[in-house]
């Protein structure tokens, strides 16, 4: 099985992708890539997970996740815009003027591990607030 990817973009255009292969069902991956509070024993550099929001894994659910990483630590606040168990999810953060988005994706590779697969995200400025439309005459 394989999965998880990022992309973004900014000023210069970031785009960052990530696989991995892993000997287990996608089930089993999506069980554990999915229990937040168990991502600091599944994933390198996550140091701690804070949810914080009631419920399971689903749109909507948002939690403060600090890693280590370029040997600094960071916090970062992420949440679910898409879900489709146990296939992908993606989450989006915004942190120091930059909008992240990350897309975790499984794919089972047939005999042998699955590949984990990160989609390309952009990663840029954060977006605009919208702005009100003109009055509605209903």
């Amino acid at each position: 099985m394989s999965g998880e990817g990022m992309t973004g973009t900014g000023a210069g255009g970031t785009s960052v992708v990530v696989e991995r292969r892993v000997a287990a069902s996608p089930g089993r991956v999506w069980e554990a890539i999915t229990d937040l509070p168990g991502l600091p024993r599944v994933l390198t550099g996550v140091r701690k997970v804070e949810v914080l929001t009631p419920g399971g894994f689903a749109v909507g659910t948002r939690w403060r996740e600090t890693r280590r990483m370029l040997g600094r630590e960071a916090t970062e606040e992420m949440t679910v815009t898409a879900c489709e168990p146990p296939d992908r999810y993606v989450t989006v953060a915004d942190s120091h003027g930059v909008h992240h988005v990350s897309e975790l994706t499984l794919t089972p590779t047939g005999p042998g591990p699955p590949r984990a697969e990160p989609e390309p995200r952009q990663v840029g400025p954060e977006p605009a607030p919208a702005e009100p439309g003109p009055p509605s005459s209903a």
